[in-house]
């Protein structure tokens, strides 16, 4: 119930009507006899998990889903702001899931823990379609390295302005979502247009009408350690095609660009950790246009078309 945020403290299970009293004897108990503990509340933070180990980081552990409005909303101060944070799938149909949602600022879901990736990223939609809580995907904030190498070389030569004529990507995803995603973001900034989409077993491929011509984009699924293992970019250029590969090592993020008569260049990324990534969408409470116009693009994937 309550958690290891410095020494001394402990994770206590008590009842629900009993936590407002445990952690005032906590802080009590930790409290410096020369300065006292103030408590310094920024936001109210929910987090809704099926795990009873994860279930720690929760504020309360309830029985069942429909149980936890009652649980949770009288806890809230209502002067601060409301994340919910909800691990898994969430119930996107269900009563609970439409009381947390309609107190909550913003609702952060990680579609890598999806029971169907495909189906799931469709209804995520859905929720950031309508009036309600600004949406995360902890798959977007880790996508972050990648989209910045990806995007580098166009900034400045020798392909400035060159984006217009990608003509080809591939990703190889260990998270389907985080394929999709990144196939999407390209498509929204880029304003392709979608014309067909073909799923062969572990493969997904779409075929985009673009300002240069047509691109396609192919989405693999693979294993490893990361939500990507590698992104292919091919690009028609005036002086010849050129290629752009970002992979994932055990430590960091790799792009290599070749372009016709230049030397070949790389640089380097780090990939998002979990627990900074987690305190940084804590620190945002605007709506990421960005991210819903990439989830639209993304979503239109998971239909098969043509």
């Amino acid at each position: 119930m309550t958690g290891m945020l410095a020494p001394g403290w402990a994770f206590v299970e008590v009842a629900p009507a009993d936590i407002e009293e445990a952690l005032e004897r906590q802080r009590g108990e930790n409290e410096d006899t020369q300065r006292p503990l103030v408590r310094a509340s920024v936001n109210n933070m929910v987090v809704v998990t099926q795990s009873r180990s994860a279930g720690q980081r929760a504020l309360a552990t309830v029985e069942t889903l429909r149980h936890l409005p009652a649980v949770v909303l009288p806890l809230l101060l209502p002067e601060l702001p409301v994340f919910t944070w909800w691990e898994g799938t969430p119930p996107f149909s269900e009563e609970v899931f439409e009381e947390l949602a309609s107190v909550t600022d913003r609702l952060i879901v990680d579609s890598a823990t999806f029971l169907d990736p495909v189906a799931d990223l469709a209804r995520l939609l859905e929720v950031a379609q309508v009036p309600g809580p600004a949406l995360s995907d902890c798959v977007w904030g880790r996508l972050t390295p990648w989209r910045e190498l990806m995007a580098a070389p166009f900034n400045g030569p020798p392909l400035r302005g060159a984006a217009g004529g990608i003509s080809r990507v591939r990703v190889d995803a260990v998270d389907l979502s985080a394929g999709l995603e990144l196939v999407g973001w390209l498509a929204s900034r880029l304003q392709w247009k979608l014309e067909e989409v073909r799923v062969v077993d572990d493969l997904r491929t779409a075929r985009y009408a673009t300002q240069a011509g047509s691109c396609e984009a192919r989405v693999a699924s693979t294993l490893g350690s990361a939500s990507l293992t590698r992104v292919e970019v091919e690009v028609a250029g005036d002086d010849g095609p050129a290629s752009l590969r970002v992979e994932a090592t055990p430590s960091h993020l790799v792009s290599t660009l070749r372009t016709p008569g230049q030397p070949t260049s790389r640089r380097v990324g780090f990939s998002s950790e979990q627990g900074r990534q987690l305190a940084a969408e804590l620190q945002v409470f605007g709506r990421d246009r960005v991210f819903e116009a990439a989830l639209a693009s993304a979503a239109a994937l998971t239909e098969v078309q043509g």
